[in-house]
């Protein structure tokens, strides 16, 4: 599976396998082994080949850490990309996750999208993260709104 993460950006795409009611961002840890608090996703390698995925239902970050996002200039390979800003808190939250997963792998889900699955390389405390995955321009524009519609001011 070819994958990219470094410095908080990540690249990957996924499907849910069992449909809930989606929250707009979440973080999960990824798991091994299905059990009564995990939740499968299929995800779709760059290489168009399916993988499954076992996310565990505990939420590690979600919208309520998200200060703001907008959507980035496509990079080089031609994907919309959006940023996500996180508020004082949710870089703190991140900084733990992100320092408490160094060689694991995490889920990041974008309204009940599996949209990447990348191993943390290293800690982050920036604040920031970068999403890249295998959506349109407009339906990251969409997910942006809808994002910045449930930060509170």
């Amino acid at each position: 599976m070819k994958m990219r993460s470094f410095a908080g950006v990540f690249l990957c795409v996924a499907t849910i396998a069992s449909a809930a009611e989606p929250k707009l961002l979440e973080v999960h840890a990824v798991v091994a082994v299905a059990n009564d608090h995990t939740r499968e996703y299929t995800k779709t390698t760059g290489d168009h080949v399916p993988e499954k995925v076992m996310l565990d239902d505990s939420v590690l970050l979600d919208q309520t850490s998200v200060k703001a996002a907008s959507v980035a200039p496509r990079g080089a390979d031609g994907s919309p990309r959006i940023n996500i800003e996180l508020t004082e808190k949710g870089r703190v939250i991140w900084g733990d996750v992100s320092t408490k997963y160094v060689d694991k792998r995490i889920g990041i889900v974008l309204v009940g999208q599996l949209q990447c699955a990348p191993v943390i390389r290293e800690p982050m405390f920036g604040g920031s993260l970068q999403i890249i995955g295998n959506f349109t321009e407009a339906e990251a524009r969409q997910l942006v709104q809808k994002i910045n519609q449930s930060v509170s001011p």
